[in-house]
C-alpha cells in the first residue's frame, strides 16, 4: 500500500510540475487592467477516510478561494471524524488545509471509543482545489500512545459544499514583471 501511495503521489506531482513549465527566455507583462478575486465562504464538508477500514467525516469549514496569477483555495475546519472497528470510535477535529493544485493540510484529532482516547497529530499532503481535497496523512499520537484503533496511515477525500458565500472581492494589480 505505501508505495502504491507513494508512487500516486509522484505521478501526481510530476504532472503538475510539466503543466507548471514556463518559457523562461521571455519576460511576460501583467498590465494595470490584470484583475484578481478573492472569495470566502462558510462550507459543509462532507469526507471519506480510508485506512485499512471505511470511514467518514462531517463538519463547517471557512474557506477562501482566490485567484490572480495563481489560484489558491484554504480554509480553516473543524468536523468530526467516525469509523467501526469492533465498536464505533470518533475523532473530533480541527485543522487548516491550502491548495493550489498540489495542497497540504495539518490537523489536530482526539480520538475516543468512550472508554479510551488519544490526541492526534496529522498532517497531510495531497491534491485539490475549491470543493474538493484528496489526501494522504500521517497519523501521530501525542497522548495515549497505546490507542491502536486508528492507523498511522490514511488516505481519504473532503468535499466542500458552500452554504453561505460572502461578497466577492475583485482587485487590480499594479504593473509588474515576472519571469
Amino acid at each position: 500500500m505505501k508505495p502504491l501511495i507513494t508512487i500516486m503521489l509522484c505521478l501526481l506531482y510530476a504532472i503538475q510540475a510539466c503543466f507548471a513549465q514556463a518559457d523562461s527566455t521571455h519576460i511576460y507583462r501583467v498590465s494595470d487592467s490584470a484583475r484578481g478575486w478573492r472569495q470566502v465562504s462558510i462550507a459543509i464538508l462532507a469526507g471519506y477516510n480510508y485506512y485499512g477500514r471505511s470511514g467518514g467525516e462531517l463538519g463547517v469549514t471557512k474557506k477562501v478561494v482566490a485567484n490572480t496569477i495563481d489560484a489558491f483555495s484554504g480554509g480553516i475546519n473543524a468536523s468530526c471524524e467516525f469509523f467501526q472497528n469492533k465498536s464505533w470510535f470518533i475523532g473530533p477535529k480541527i485543522g487548516v488545509w491550502g491548495a493550489g493544485g498540489v495542497g497540504m493540510g495539518c490537523y489536530f484529532i482526539y480520538y475516543t471509543n468512550f472508554h479510551q482516547s488519544s490526541l492526534q497529530f496529522r498532517p497531510a499532503i495531497g491534491a485539490g482545489f475549491d470543493r474538493v481535497f484528496f489526501f494522504y496523512g500521517r497519523n501521530m499520537r501525542i497522548t495515549n500512545t497505546n490507542f491502536n484503533n486508528v492507523s498511522k496511515n490514511m488516505v481519504g477525500i473532503n468535499l466542500f459544499f458552500d452554504v453561505k458565500k460572502y461578497k466577492r472581492i475583485n482587485f487590480g494589480r499594479q504593473s509588474q514583471y515576472y519571469h
